[in-house]
């Protein structure tokens, strides 16, 4: 599941938090915004729809069928190469 976050009235200085917001993000496939005032969440909001209603749901049946319990990475390559994918980062089977 994706995660979005909206960061309001989080200033550049709070390192430690825009890291974290961001990570996690990148790990599940979401992002982070951040805003000064609330009358700029509306435009946020506007982009999060945007994203939320362009996604493509992929699916497949990994080759390594033993069960266990090891971190999965995942790596989704587009084509043309200027594309980019946001994706989970792996997962647990």
């Amino acid at each position: 599941m994706a995660l979005y976050f909206i960061g309001l009235r989080i200033p550049g200085s709070q390192l430690e938090v825009r890291h974290k917001l961001g990570k996690l993000a990148r790990e599940t496939g979401g992002n982070v915004y951040y805003v000064a005032a609330s009358p700029n969440l509306s435009r946020i909001y506007a982009e999060i729809n945007e994203e939320l209603r362009s996604q493509y749901l992929l699916t497949y049946l990994p080759q390594n069928k033993t069960p266990g319990n090891q971190w999965r990475k995942i790596e989704v390559k587009m084509t043309p190469s200027n594309l980019v994918a946001r994706t989970i980062s792996g997962y647990y089977p």
